[in-house]
């Protein structure tokens, strides 16, 4: 604890000597006699991960004195930079904000270094990248201004990594590429003649011809396994690929990678995967090359080659959802459905609104049995797909329901699994299996007897009963369709006539009871008007079917007239 406040204290201490740098206002006083040592005050990252700890290689500066004397030499300036230059090369995407750089010019090298590491740092940043394409430019151009002087611009000219100009408008080049400014970074790269570059930026554009004719112009100077490869992929022509491949003494993975893409484009998927092997053998870093190697793979059900594949094309590049999508897919093939249900969780943060992947995870957590991640997938659908329906999840839901223990988080599951029915009978309001589901769903709630629930079971079951017999108007002519209405209005005869017995002296519980009465009526009259007795016995389940609802019928008339 003694030595932490020790460095809290030295912490503090540097950060007023960097306020006054900030800060002072005073004269400029040139340093003949002041001895300074390098790195008074010296900032390392020693663990980005856990925290930030400083360790310092000399005391602070025991000469902070405003008036009079510069607190901070050029000298110091220079190693600031080179450990500003450390920190950004450990994290060149983060931004530390207890890590300054030249607050006040002293040496124009180093202001000049300092301005473009400024420049690489704020290049992922959208918002300062015309502020980025601004300073570059300014940089560019001071290299031909009269002032300052040689001498003054020479000072430790060999102590720090200044950039060349020709470096600085191939990366102005390279920012304009990433924006979608391909012609800008065309005219740059044709100045610089970076002809690998301006070959790039024709594909680009698909100016193919023009691509064509610089690769030949170069080739005509020296072959390269890299011209001959990049000839290959413009006039798509296997030869070319096959002399790279040979001048590189088969060493060229883009050539071999090049060959996968040619036979893949033309389906030849086992040619594909041989080639691309060889690729990623050469260089295993490109995720292309592994999500390539991974789609042909897949499309020669080789299962095992396309998961080795796309789990190395997402631990290289995170946020492919597709590779994510794609490696649960073999996974699932594999028969691996809980490693598949793991990499849909992945895929679905790098796309949340792609319904496919979601409907992926949908069927794969209803496969594992993971009631949570059903729900929360068929909500998600909802919101992508309004009248999402998928039947047979909606059934695996309530058997999985059915078979888990009634305990607290059974409950919380149960509920959540009642809004969702809910939620999706809002919005498809006439389909018989889901109206049916959901009164099977609340039937699992067998400890609450209350009238009110009873009601809403007997209502959803008269709602699917009322969509299968009015969805189409002559239901009584096909055989399938009346033994689907038959078994459905068995099952709702049955429960009304269960539940009326508990609720006999309620009005509104007898008023839906003679409802449901008159909907069974109906259906047993229009199957005698359509049909004579010969006819109907012909078929066994259906005439038991038949004998059964005008027996549930009778004794529902019976019960209602006794009470």
């Amino acid at each position: 604890m003694m030595k932490i406040d020790f460095l809290h204290i030295l912490i503090g201490i540097a950060y007023l000597q960097l306020f006054i740098i900030n800060n002072f206002l005073g004269p400029k006083v040139e340093l003949h006699q002041f001895e300074q040592t390098i790195s008074q005050v010296d900032i390392c990252l020693l663990n980005i991960y856990l925290y930030l700890n400083f360790s310092f290689k000399t005391t602070i500066n025991d000469h902070l004195i405003c008036d009079g004397e510069t607190p901070v030499s050029t000298v110091e300036h220079l190693d600031y930079l080179f450990q500003a230059t450390k920190v950004f090369n450990i994290e060149q995407n983060q931004t530390n904000k207890n890590w300054y750089i030249l607050a006040r010019p002293l040496n124009w090298c180093i202001q000049t270094c300092s301005l473009i590491l400024r420049c690489q740092h704020e290049t992922e940043n959208t918002r300062k990248i015309e502020r980025t394409l601004l300073q570059l430019q300014e940089l560019i151009d001071q290299y031909d201004y009269k002032s300052p002087s040689s001498s003054f611009r020479l000072e430790y000219f060999h102590s720090t990594p200044i950039y060349p100009t020709w470096k600085l408008k191939s990366y102005i080049a390279h920012i304009y590429v990433k924006l979608g400014l391909i012609n800008n970074a065309l005219d740059l790269y044709l100045y610089l003649k970076k002809w690998s570059d301006v070959i790039s930026c024709y594909q680009l554009l698909k100016k193919l011809s023009l691509a064509e004719h610089v690769i030949r112009e170069q080739l005509q100077i020296k072959e390269t396994p890299d011209l001959l490869c990049s000839l290959g992929e413009v006039t798509d022509e296997f030869e070319y690929l096959e002399r790279a491949w040979i001048l590189s003494k088969e060493r060229s993975g883009r050539a071999q990678r090049l060959m996968g893409k040619y036979y893949f484009n033309r389906g030849n998927y086992e040619k594909t995967c041989e080639h691309l092997l060889k690729a990623v053998e050469i260089n295993s870093l490109q995720h292309d090359t592994w999500f390539w190697l991974g789609s042909a793979a897949f499309r020669t059900e080789k299962w095992e080659l396309g998961v080795r594949a796309y789990s190395r094309c997402t631990n290289i590049e995170p946020d492919n959802f597709e590779a994510w999508n794609n490696l649960a897919a073999c996974h699932t093939k594999l028969k691996q459905k809980d490693k598949a249900h793991k990499v849909f969780l992945e895929a679905i943060k790098c796309n949340y609104d792609n319904w496919k992947v979601w409907e992926n995870f949908l069927w794969t957590s209803a496969d594992c049995g993971e009631i949570e991640d059903v729900i929360q997938a068929y909500h998600r659908l909802i919101d992508l797909k309004t009248k999402y329906v998928d039947k047979d999840v909606l059934q695996r839901l309530v058997h999985l329901l059915s078979e888990n223990n009634h305990n607290e988080i059974w409950t919380k599951i149960y509920q959540k699994s009642l809004e969702l029915f809910g939620r999706l009978t809002s919005q498809v309001t006439n389909d018989t299996d889901i109206w049916e589901l959901y009164s099977d769903l609340c039937q699992l709630k067998k400890d609450d007897t209350s009238i009110d629930w009873h009601m809403k079971i007997l209502q959803q079951l008269q709602r699917a009963h009322r969509c299968a017999v009015s969805q189409t108007s002559s239901w009584e002519s096909e055989i399938n369709t009346i033994k689907s209405v038959l078994k459905l209005s068995n099952k709702l005869a049955t429960n009304t006539i269960e539940k009326l017995g508990e609720h006999s002296e309620n009005e509104n519980f007898k008023q839906l009871c003679h409802s449901i009465r008159l909907a069974l009526n109906s259906v047993v009259t229009r199957l005698k008007q359509k049909y004579d007795s010969s006819l109907m016995t012909t078929d066994e389940n259906m005439s038991d079917d038949i004998q059964q609802l005008e027996k549930s019928l009778s004794q529902l008339t019976d019960m209602l007239r006794k009470n």
